[in-house]
């Protein structure tokens, strides 16, 4: 057999004609199982062929808990494909829906008189179904099974199909009951009964044979999976079988099927299949409605809506010419049909492709009149506020703004964008600096009971939320307990797009901890995984790499090339780290002459420039990162006490909101400035006893993290201290803990170990 044969084609097939649907022996043996569970129980467990089926009702004999799982299993029963008759045994007799040993034993006897009854039992059957829905004789003086009910309309339409059906095909449904029954009852024989099957996932052995319904069903049951909780969702493979299936045999379900298939492709980055389902998807339903003529209006709206979905499927492929072209032409064709919601949608994605020219309109916020208008509203508040928080808006206007999108997202239960609106807040939260309000809203989330029909919302706002909640406890420390959630993340978002976020946020972590380690190979691979997502932080981390290692020259060339004049999509994040690293590069520059004075000084003029951009920007806590290094540089000028008012200027923002490595920097230098400020020898050695605890507390922070070079440079600068003050016992001490940490950790280098990175 040829191996290329038995692969999925993700390139489904023009298709064929319509076919009419027809009443499978599976729709029949599903209603015997329902009369079954109705039957009254009699002596003679055999089908009672006098008894007056009139007065069917429930048996008391099945406790009330049954009674509820028998109805979910039935409902899942007309919902699913059609299965093999193995299939259904297995079905009922194992796993989730398992019916009862007398219920399960009373249908083996019933079916297996199909040979005695003959045609008789599709009579018996049509008339069964007609008193169940009609029969108002019963205890409460309604039908057993309500018309109107999903289970009534099933029957209801087995009902319609029997009555039109001749008695030719009837005796030909006959045959086909009775083949697909022995073929059944043989391959149980050859099967191990005992082997339980997994039908949550409504995977059948055999080639699967679709109602419409069931077809239409199973088309919106798997579009919201991909759509809020993707881990639930069939396989991709899987479900192109299916989706195969489906469109080899209905006309009018082409469009959605195919629409199916573009979301399945987008899951493996399958761009030409996308391309070619996403045509097919709107040709088909353009080809539907363009036979009426007075629907032209109608199929302007689909051209529009197919433009506006090949815009945001070359954005997901970060192809933003194509899709700014695609955007055009659909505004274009939206104007022409006058449709202010596609009109709102192509506005939201071309603020998000085009980030300098943005408009946070309060017009846009209040033009909420339709309902059909409140999720473009929604989106384009929530993309609004993004671009203007990276350019620098007011904080306080955009979390006003985002009040707004709470509103009309909790008036009309839009439980997607709920979570996305927790989720970007926590966003901004980060932005500002306020770690721990970002972790208190991530986790508000996390808590929330956010619920589509029964059915959790599994979306993307929840990934960023866990990816909050890892990176937080990471920066303190906690690697294990951030590896459990990332390890949770990739099970429940397995695929893309969703899955770029714990990737970047699993690799970032990876990089910096190994940052920590000195396991420089690590963190190299961990940067190179990182550019396919986010380039500048790839290279801001490759920049850290560089000047963790001493190779401050090649640091320096990684900041030039964030700091480019040409790199003009830079964060502003971004850029002030770039700035404070590329200062931290040149301090100890030594010029032609001998002096680092020039040096330093030029180092203090980029940290002030980065000063004031971040205030510009609102960027509190990077605020906080370079007043600590400002103390830093005027301690190394030795200018102790401009250095103090410096770290204290700031310093506590970084213990509030900052990790545990940032925490043990600022302890570590807000300690050498308060001594290196006092000028009696006393006082030093009174002081430094003061202090002993915060150094200690430096130390178990870095000790937590394995940073193991920080350690030694604390204890390096103890020991130095200890010899000047003449504190010998305190220097021998210090020594020895340098020595037996450089002898426990030989792949530690002793170099660098005083640069303040």
């Amino acid at each position: 057999m040829n191996p290329k044969e038995t692969e999925v084609n993700f390139f489904l097939p023009l298709p064929p004609s319509n076919k009419n649907l027809d009443i499978s022996p599976y729709k029949i043996f599903v209603v015997i199982l329902l009369k079954e569970y109705l039957r009254k129980k009699s002596d003679d467990e055999e089908l009672d062929e006098t008894s007056d089926e009139k007065h069917l009702v429930p048996s008391s004999s099945y406790p009330a808990a049954y009674r509820r799982q028998f109805y979910m299993t039935l409902l899942k029963l007309s919902q699913i494909s059609d299965m093999s008759f193995k299939d259904l045994y297995f079905f009922l007799s194992s796993g989730k829906y398992k019916v009862m040993d007398s219920h399960l034993k009373g249908f083996d006897t019933t079916i297996s008189l199909l040979n005695k009854l003959g045609i008789e039992i599709l009579f018996k059957l049509s008339k069964t179904m007609d008193l169940l829905i009609t029969d108002t004789q019963t205890r409460n003086n309604s039908p057993i099974i309500h018309q109107s009910s999903v289970v009534g309309l099933y029957f209801r339409r087995i009902l319609v199909y029997l009555d039109k059906m001749s008695f030719q095909e009837l005796m030909d449904l006959q045959r086909n009951i009775i083949t697909y029954y022995e073929k059944g009852m043989r391959a149980l024989a050859f099967s191990n009964l005992q082997t339980p099957l997994d039908i949550t996932d409504e995977v059948s052995l055999m080639k699967s044979k679709w109602s419409s319904k069931q077809a239409e069903i199973f088309i919106a049951q798997q579009s919201s999976l991909l759509e809020n909780d993707e881990s639930k969702a069939l396989k991709p493979k899987e479900l192109q079988k299916k989706i195969e299936e489906i469109v080899q045999t209905f006309n009018p379900l082409y469009s959605k099927a195919y629409f199916l298939s573009y979301l399945n492709n987008v899951r493996i980055r399958d761009l030409p299949n996308c391309i070619e389902a996403l045509h097919r998807s709107f040709d088909r339903n353009i080809a539907k409605t363009a036979t009426d003529d007075s629907q032209n209006q109608t199929n302007k709206s689909h051209f529009q809506y197919s433009l506006l979905n090949l815009a945001i499927l070359h954005t997901m492929f970060e192809q933003n010419e194509e899709a700014l072209k695609c955007l055009k032409e659909c505004i274009m064709t939206a104007q022409e049909s006058g449709d202010r919601v596609c009109l709102q949608l192509a506005q939201l994605w071309l603020c998000l492709l085009d980030k300098k020219n943005f408009q946070l309109s309060e017009k846009n916020i209040a033009n909420k009149t339709e309902k059909t208008l409140v999720r473009s509203v929604s989106l384009n508040i929530q993309s609004l506020v993004k671009v203007a928080a990276l350019s620098g808006y007011l904080p306080s206007k955009l979390f006003d703004v985002l009040i707004k999108s709470d509103m009309l997202n909790c008036q009309h239960s839009i439980v997607n964008l709920i979570s996305n609106c927790i989720a970007e807040r926590a966003a901004l939260w980060t932005l500002y600096g306020k770690h721990e309000m970002a972790s208190l809203c991530s986790q508000l989330l996390l808590n929330s009971n956010l619920k589509i029909m029964d059915k959790t919302y599994n979306g993307e706002g929840l990934c960023q939320a866990m990816c909050n909640v890892a990176m937080w406890h990471a920066y303190q420390g906690d690697f294990a307990v951030s590896g459990i959630i990332l390890q949770q993340l990739k099970l429940k978002f397995p695929r893309y797009p969703v899955s770029k976020n714990w990737f970047l946020v699993d690799n970032f972590i990876t990089s910096f901890h190994a940052i920590y380690n000195e396991r420089w190979s690590d963190a190299a691979k961990a940067c190179d995984n990182i550019y396919h997502i986010d380039k500048n932080l790839s290279i801001l981390q490759r920049a850290n790499i560089n000047i963790a290692r001493g190779n401050l020259y090649d640091a320096l060339s990684f900041v030039d090339i964030l700091l480019d004049e040409k790199n003009e999509n830079l964060e502003s994040y971004y850029r002030a780290r770039a700035m404070v690293i590329q200062a931290m590069c040149i301090i100890d520059a030594i010029e032609e002459n001998g002096s680092k004075v020039s040096s330093k000084s030029q180092s203090l003029l980029i940290l002030n420039r980065a000063s004031v951009f971040a205030r510009e920007k609102y960027l509190d806590y990077e605020h906080s990162i370079i007043s600590m290094h400002i103390g830093f540089v005027f301690l190394s000028m030795n200018m102790p006490n401009e250095a103090l008012k410096a770290v204290k200027l700031k310093m506590e923002d970084i213990l509030a909101n900052g990790g545990i490595y940032d925490k043990g920097k600022v302890l570590f230098l807000f300690n050498q400035c308060l001594i290196a400020a006092t000028n009696a020898k006393d006082k030093k050695i009174e002081k430094l006893k003061l202090l002993k605890d915060q150094f200690d507390l430096a130390i178990s922070y870095f000790t937590k993290l394995e940073c193991w070079r920080k350690v030694k440079a604390i204890y390096v600068y103890l020991a130095k201290l200890c010899n000047e003050l003449g504190m010998t016992d305190e220097r021998n001490h210090y020594s020895y803990k340098f020595r037996l940490l450089a002898e426990e950790h030989v792949n530690s280098s002793n170099e660098n170990i005083n640069i303040f990175y």
